[in-house]
């Protein structure tokens, strides 16, 4: 059949046209096509191909054939040269073909079930027959089964017996159809579903066959051969509209809609990188930093594979040689510290010693924004305090309390000459024991009373002021400053003896003082925060270091840059950590960062309306396995019930019985798919650090 698409000598009908003879209309025609195939228009080439063109007076049917070509094309697709049959298959043309019908349909369907199916990797085909039921007939069927099944409860009932729910709940559905039918909201069709196995052995076929019954019973769909009828059979499955077997299933609108497989298109996203592989085996290429959200967020059980899906993407963009800044931060110190290390990149543990600046800050680069950074670290710092001050009480910050810790902070950065004029971000950057000294003015009754500061200091925050480089919002509390209420004379009062947490010797003093860690050269850095993990410390520290990570990509617009946390609890649990993802993630756009938030439940972005906002922008969700899918989580995707029992049983990688993941993965752009996560042995090694990135070249990875 091949060469009747293509053509061949065989075939050729037309002899060459002289070019002489040809019209200035056919001339135009036949160079036209010469040009479209790539073809110089010269005299030799015009003569060959005007016949083809030109074809006489036949049609063409196709871009290939013409009438008299597709008819015989056509007659090959259903003609049989020689069949032999057997009890349950036959061999057609030296070709071994099994011939199933469906004994029972699935109870409950989703839109492309029989997908998987559809694009299965063996030789399969699907044949289907569709004949619509008379309505009426069928109202009359239903109210006749409706009535035998309450006599049967109520002939069970009668004898004593219980087990009637089987009964009692097909009658719901005989009433629910029927009501249906009597509104006319549906309608019903009796469907033969006919699946053919093609293979070149018999021994190929009984292991096709075998696979596909399974992968079938997947879906709920029961297939058995068709036995001793294989002409009738064949006939069913041959694109005559035939159906001699009638092997029918009677169904509603609704689910017969659910077969016709609408085959969702590969996702395969310019610049992205393979997460994993969706359900008919082609890869799933995404690139997130071609969405409107570049942020990820990753939740399932412990060992489910979430953590290696992530390095694995991560691993991915490696492979594309993109300049790339990675900065993970890893709580528990079990995750990421040994993928950092093949990646060639840095391992910084955290220590007693370790300190980060919270008030830094630093100039964007050449970033068209209308941000103001120094506001920014303000509320930033502010969030950070808010999270601090949350341990001593079961609530958040007061607006009065929020307002005199600002004031403190403003003057934190005045008193260094920092204001909203990028070219003083150099100056010597400010510590929470100037936010301290802050509140002591405050407390004793603000600049003016010449108490706590020396004129000299005063007078410095007084030009400053004068320079005019300061915002109204600045500008208001540093009239605060100099002359507070007395409400926030009592509210600084209050609040300093707090602040001795951030001393010398205190247990959070790792937030005041200058930053001592430094990435070096290298563009991936894990951190390790392992020492803190059974501390009080970890939610300020994973705050701080959010900060610092901000910072750090503002700095660096050129570069993409994934931001990961791990054990992302510790920042979903606190409004000022909250309120800082939403606002790294509101400014990713300009200077091309993604976070990437990893937890163990999808339920802990769903707790809180921040939370859930934060989750709202994360343009690419995967969920892994869990044990339970929450009624809120379920709600949030609205998942159907196939797509609940895929996540509860999703392989998890780690497990005896798979070598790959699975997850649920839902993006703005492409709806959701199921994939596997899959890599080559090289790169799980790789991934797992037991392999660095020489080895991995060498065995062909990157």
């Amino acid at each position: 059949m091949l060469e009747w698409l293509l053509g061949s000598e065989d075939t050729d009908e037309y002899e060459n046209v002289a070019a002489s003879e040809l019209s200035g209309e056919e001339m135009e025609a036949v160079i036209d096509h010469l040009e479209s195939i790539d073809e110089e228009p010269t005299q030799a080439n015009i003569e060959t191909y005007a016949a083809d063109v030109l074809g006489g007076d036949e049609e063409l049917v196709s871009p290939f054939a013409n009438a008299d070509q597709r008819e015989r094309m056509d007659k090959e697709m259903v003609a049989v040269n020689h069949i032999e049959e057997k009890q349950d298959h036959h061999v057609r043309d030296g070709k071994f073909s099994r011939i199933l019908t469906v004994a029972s349909l699935p109870r409950t369907v989703s839109a492309g079930w029989l997908v998987p199916l559809t694009l299965h990797k063996e030789n399969v085909r699907l044949s289907m027959h569709v004949r619509p039921r008379e309505t009426k007939e069928m109202k009359d069927k239903l109210q006749q089964r409706v009535t035998q099944m309450k006599s049967a409860i109520m002939f069970k009932q009668e004898r004593g017996r219980v087990d009637v729910y089987e009964e009692q709940e097909e009658q719901k559905e005989l009433e629910r159809l029927l009501r249906q039918l009597i509104e006319g909201t549906t309608d019903l069709f009796d469907v033969s579903l006919y699946v053919e196995v093609i293979a070149d052995t018999k021994e190929d076929l009984d292991e096709a066959t075998t696979e596909i019954t399974r992968d079938a019973a997947q879906q709920g769909l029961n297939l058995n051969p068709v036995e001793n009828r294989q002409v009738d059979a064949l006939q069913s499955v041959l694109t005559t509209g035939t159906d001699t077997i009638h092997s029918s299933n009677t169904i509603q609108l609704e689910a017969l809609a659910t077969m016709f497989n609408m085959v969702e298109s590969t996702i395969d996203m310019e610049g992205g990188v393979i997460l994993g592989w969706d359900d008919n085996g082609r890869p799933a290429r995404i690139n997130r930093y071609g969405m409107a959200g570049h942020s990820k967020a990753l939740s399932g059980a412990v060992g489910s594979g979430k953590t290696f899906a992530h390095k694995m993407s991560l691993l991915h963009h490696k492979y594309q040689d993109k300049p790339m800044e990675v900065l993970m931060f890893d709580p528990l110190g079990d995750d990421f510290v040994d993928f950092a290390e093949a990646m060639g990149g840095k391992v910084i543990k955290f220590t007693d010693e370790t300190t980060i600046n919270p008030l830094a800050i630093s100039a964007p680069d050449n970033v068209d924004t209308d941000e103001n950074p120094l506001m920014t670290n303000v509320r930033s710092v502010l969030s950070l305090l808010d999270t601090f001050f949350a341990t001593f009480s079961d609530s958040a910050l007061s607006a009065e309390e929020r307002g005199t810790l600002k004031i403190a902070i403003i003057y934190a950065y005045l008193k260094y000459g920092i204001t909203k004029d990028p070219a003083t971000y150099g100056n010597k950057n400010p510590t929470l024991d100037d936010v301290d000294e802050g509140l002591a003015i405050l407390a004793q009754g603000g600049l003016n009373a010449g108490k706590v500061v020396s004129p000299e200091q005063t007078g410095q925050v007084q030009a400053i002021s004068d320079g005019g480089q300061l915002s109204d919002e600045t500008q208001h509390n540093l009239r605060r400053l100099r002359d507070p209420p007395e409400e926030f004379v009592t509210i600084a009062e209050k609040l300093r003896p707090k602040f001795e947490s951030f001393k010398p010797g205190g247990v959070n003093s790792n937030l005041n003082g200058r930053t001592n860690i430094s990435m070096g050269e290298t563009d991936v850095v894990c951190f390790d925060m392992s020492q803190f993990a059974d501390t009080g410390k970890m939610p300020l520290i994973m705050h701080a270091m959010l900060n610092w990570a901000y910072d750090k990509a503002r700095r660096n617009p050129n570069k993409i840059t994934d931001v990961t946390f791990e054990e992302a609890h510790y920042l979903l649990e606190r409004q000022g950590s909250r309120y800082l993802i939403n606002l790294f993630m509101r400014h990713h756009r300009h200077f091309r960062t993604g976070i990437t938030l990893i937890t163990q439940t999808a339920e802990e972005f769903l707790k809180t309306k921040g939370a859930r906002e934060i989750y709202d922008n994360c343009n690419t969700k995967q969920l892994f396995h869990q044990e339970n899918v929450s009624d809120s989580v379920a709600e949030y995707f609205n998942l159907n019930p196939h797509e609940k029992s895929f996540i509860t049983e999703a392989a998890q990688g780690d497990d005896d019985e798979t070598d790959y993941s699975e997850c649920l993965i839902h993006t703005t752009n492409h709806g959701r798919r199921t994939l596997e996560i899959i890599v080559s042995p090289h790169e799980q090694q790789f991934i797992e650090g037991n392999l660095t990135a020489d080895d991995l070249r060498q065995g062909g990875g990157i």
